[in-house]
């Protein structure tokens, strides 16, 4: 059987509170083939999960690339993140909490 290379080789996911309001998402990869996007996803439940933002990939590269975003949430309590990584021909990868 053949072996394919992960599209992404992602070497952290890191979620800080930065404000008394706002979440701080950031991960980074060094390596991407074929990587179209990422997708965070938020959910108070860790079961049901909702799209906070979209991150063009850098498609293809061997270099280290870091990326984050600012999450505003308007409720209060515990809240759990995750990435979803994209391929452009329409797979995707759904990493752990």
């Amino acid at each position: 059987m053949k072996e394919f290379p992960l599209p992404i080789e992602l070497i952290s996911f890191d979620v800080h509170i930065i404000e008394k309001s706002n979440v701080e998402i950031s991960w980074s990869t060094i390596s991407e083939r074929n990587n179209d996007y990422f997708t965070v996803l938020r959910s108070f439940d860790g079961v049901s999960w909702i799209e906070v933002e979209r991150i063009n990939g850098a498609g293809n590269s061997t270099e280290r690339i870091d990326y984050s975003i600012i999450d505003t949430p308007t409720e209060v309590g515990l809240l759990y993140y995750r990435l979803k990584q994209n391929d452009f021909d329409g797979k995707s990868k759904v990493f752990e909490i």
